[in-house]
């Protein structure tokens, strides 16, 4: 009989139970009662600790996910107290888990940048909202863009990513490009942050969660892209390399990151879109998950290329700088060489141009020099090798071009240039330009650039010397 029972019938029937059978039968019913709700009570009791062992694999599974973002966040509740947080990938941290509890208003991090005070004050009514901020933590200065988010009704989201780098490049740039308002524009189309993407995929490489950025960088919403193999989203050149990283990514341990690779996305209307992928493999669920990180490095790659542009070219007129200028040169000699055909090289100098600065002013002196570059540019091959040398001083390098034909193109730049009416302002400037050329034969091609420079740059002062606005040529 249940121990519940005897203990009731004891404090009842403290002489012994009665002999009676209905008693008997009560007895039996009320013992049958207490057994069912015991087993009850028993399988209950085991369905909790499963739940709860499920909800504590679940909740590791998922800080494991927030901890392999780049970002730093912290939750905050109504009264301003940190909830979580996760330092992302600061080194040194700038906050730990110790700081947990704490209330966001007194962390060294919030006490020390105003601009961050600002930005909180008043969290709880300000709704949603993004801002980049200059911060100061630990001795070190920060540029961070920072998004704070109304997760629930009373809690937010407040999410760090370090932008000092970009800034600090954007000020590089803008400084060195800051006397052309042409060259500042270019730099303005280069300064534009990446946004990250995640996609989740199951063993079966089926994906089952992706967020909104990766929407963006597909071009597609989540109903179209859930379920589906994650390559159908990959243009066929970069098939194989996604593939490798898949595999490897499967094969390896759990939370051991794949080396991240370039790859080409295939858009909707057929386009191609270049970013970076990064794979992980961790368990959620007690399942296999593979993440997947997207980064858009297409603004990336546009800024090396402009960037490489502008290391080679002059900032003002677009034609290439020395150093620049000689490289190309010496391939253009090395192409001509291996043809065995000959090579003409111009040098041509503004006649007067210290008047043109002091008469109309040095802006004016800086159209004059684009125009004339433009001129030139659109007056010559694409195999042609335009160079700036310094101040008024150009280089024409022809390659494939004999005496005969490098002298008539010289003369007809000579005609066009001396025809030509610069506006500045309310101003109509007209110019000149002296010439010296040479041309090589393919069997001279293993001169020395640099000497047949000097040489030609000594027919160029003899052209000033004779009267300016001509061309001598040998």
């Amino acid at each position: 009989m249940h121990r519940l029972l005897l203990r009731q019938l004891k404090r009842i029937y403290p002489d012994g139970v009665p002999d009676e059978p209905k008693l008997d039968m009560l007895i039996q019913l009320v013992n049958e009662g207490y057994q069912s709700f015991e087993e009850q009570l028993a399988i209950t009791e085991r369905s909790l600790d499963i739940s709860c062992n499920e909800l504590n694999q679940r909740n590791m599974t998922l800080n494991q996910i927030l901890d392999s973002l780049p970002d730093m966040s912290l939750w905050v509740d109504t009264q301003g107290n940190v909830k979580d947080i996760r330092s992302g990938n600061f080194d040194p941290p700038l906050l730990t888990s110790e700081a947990n509890y704490s209330n966001i208003f007194e962390l060294e991090i919030v006490r020390s940048s105003p601009e961050l005070q600002k930005f909180i004050r008043n969290y709880q009514i300000s709704g949603n909202k993004t801002a980049e901020l200059n911060m100061h933590s630990s001795g070190t200065d920060y540029i961070m863009r920072v998004r704070l988010t109304n997760i629930t009704p009373n809690s937010w989201l407040l999410v760090f990513r370090d932008i000092y780098v970009r800034k600090k490049l954007e000020e590089l740039q803008a400084q060195r490009l800051e006397h052309s308002k042409r060259a500042a524009k270019q730099l303005q189309e280069l300064v534009n942050a990446a946004p990250i993407g995640i996609i989740i995929c199951n063993t079966q490489l089926e994906i089952i969660m992706l967020n909104e950025f990766s929407c963006q960088l597909l071009k597609r919403a989540k109903v179209e892209v859930v379920h589906r193999h994650p390559s159908e989203f990959i243009a066929s050149q970069s098939h194989k390399l996604f593939k490798k990283r898949l595999r490897q990514t499967l094969e390896q341990g759990e939370g051991v990151a794949t080396t991240s690779c370039d790859l080409m996305l295939l858009l909707p209307d057929g386009r191609f879109r270049q970013v970076e992928f990064a794979f992980n493999k961790l368990s959620f669920d007690d399942n296999p998950i593979i993440i997947m990180s997207i980064t858009d490095i297409g603004e990336r790659k546009s800024l090396e290329n402009k960037l490489r542009k502008l290391a080679a070219t002059d900032a003002l007129t677009g034609a290439f700088n020395r150093r620049s200028f000689m490289e190309q040169t010496e391939t253009a000699i090395s192409t001509c060489e291996r043809w065995k055909v000959p090579i003409t090289i111009i040098l041509l100098d503004i006649d007067h141009f210290k008047q043109v600065n002091d008469r109309y002013g040095h802006a004016a002196g800086d159209e004059v020099l684009i125009a004339l570059v433009k001129h030139i540019q659109q007056s010559t091959r694409n195999m042609d090798v335009l160079g700036r040398l310094g101040g008024e001083e150009f280089a024409l390098v022809l390659p494939s071009t004999d005496n005969q034909l490098g002298f008539e193109i010289a003369e007809r730049l000579r005609r066009e240039v001396e025809a030509m009416e610069i506006t500045s302002g309310d101003n109509q400037i007209k110019i000149t330009v002296s010439l010296g050329m040479a041309t090589l034969p393919y069997e001279h091609l293993s001169t020395p650039i640099e000497d047949m420079l000097a040489r030609i740059d000594g027919y160029l002062y003899m052209a000033k010397g004779k009267g300016r606005n001509c061309i001598i040529h040998k």
